[in-house]
């Protein structure tokens, strides 16, 4: 996985780190949960609960492999932790969380982040997180990766990078601003044209019909790379 932010390039760490780390936090996690230890019936138990073949939970275990990231939230629930301790550990027991908001598969949910992980990430108040679900927007990121917007930001002040909802579906563009109420979406896969669309007259998707509008949901901050 690698964390890319708005200081262009905040720190890196290589997946296969990533994975090792993962598989620490999360078996740290099934230990906290009363799973078995491994070898005494562990993968076989986590196959069970997350509804996984016993390669994928050995995988998983091992750290040779790490879930789709849709599943994180499931995973953080069931164990009783949260996303931000997957990722990144285990703190204090009184380590206080924020709620985060997360898109996925359309869906808008939260989830529980530390706050000195926030603080240090120097995310800002209304950050939001968005799961990618193709590759239009390849190699910026991809499908599985993750992307950090600010979501106060609700216009097309500049160029650059948004999350917009066109349509019932979230998706990230690189975005120009045209004249006349018009954006430029472009994918920075070569494989799809750019598509000029008009920008929606509301602030929020939330309140959005069936039109051809496009709205901005946030600014693009940084990356999650979790499929390199």
């Amino acid at each position: 996985m690698h964390i890319k932010s708005r200081a262009h390039e905040r720190s890196a760490t290589d997946t296969k780190s990533f994975r090792k780390q993962f598989a620490a936090n999360f078996n740290a996690a099934l230990d906290r949960a009363g799973v078995p230890k491994a070898g005494q019936g562990r993968v076989a138990r986590v196959g069970e609960m997350f509804r996984v073949s016993k390669a994928t939970a050995q995988k998983w275990v091992a750290g040779t492999t790490i879930p789709d990231t849709y599943r994180f939230h499931e995973i953080a629930q069931r164990l009783g932790c949260s996303i931000g301790q997957l990722y990144y550990g285990f703190g204090e027991q009184s380590e206080e969380l924020s709620e985060v908001g997360f898109i996925s598969k359309e869906q808008k949910a939260t989830v529980r982040i530390s706050q000195d992980l926030i603080r240090r990430l120097n995310w800002p108040p209304g950050t939001l997180l968005l799961e990618v679900r193709d590759n239009t927007m390849e190699p910026f990121v991809i499908a599985g990766d993750l992307v950090i917007a600010d979501s106060s930001v609700r216009d097309l002040a500049a160029n650059g990078v948004y999350v917009l909802y066109h349509r019932g579906r979230y998706a990230v563009r690189r975005v120009q601003a045209l004249l006349g109420g018009r954006a430029r979406m472009i994918c920075d896969n070569k494989r799809y044209s750019p598509e000029d669309i008009p920008l929606g007259p509301g602030e929020s998707p939330d309140v959005v019909r069936d039109d051809a509008g496009v709205y901005v949901v946030g600014l693009v901050i940084g990356r999650i790379l979790l499929s390199r």
